[in-house]
């Protein structure tokens, strides 16, 4: 899997022709984190352009998929995760 840096990401959305043609042929290795789709979703709002911005990023995410951090499966179906000596028990989301 390739992660998509956010600075990437956003020269892709604008049209950089060399992102666009290496994004089309690895589009099935493609992901993106959700710390990186947490900054777009951010950057999209707060731009001038917001609601084109916010268009082309849920378009985007429509066909790249997002990597969970570990253990986020298990938290948002309820089950508790233990990491090392810690563990943490999911609150009602």
């Amino acid at each position: 899997m390739i992660l998509l840096d956010t600075n990437v990401v956003v020269a892709f959305l604008n049209g950089d022709k060399s992102i666009l043609k290496r994004i089309r042929v690895e589009i099935d290795e493609i992901g993106l984190s959700t710390l990186v789709v947490a900054e777009l979703d951010y950057g999209a709002k707060v731009s001038q352009r917001s609601e084109d911005n916010l268009e082309k990023l849920y378009r985007l995410l429509e066909i790249i998929q997002v990597v969970l951090p570990c253990g986020m499966r298990r938290l948002l179906n309820g089950e508790p995760i233990s990491l090392g000596l810690n563990k943490f028990i999911p609150l009602a989301l």
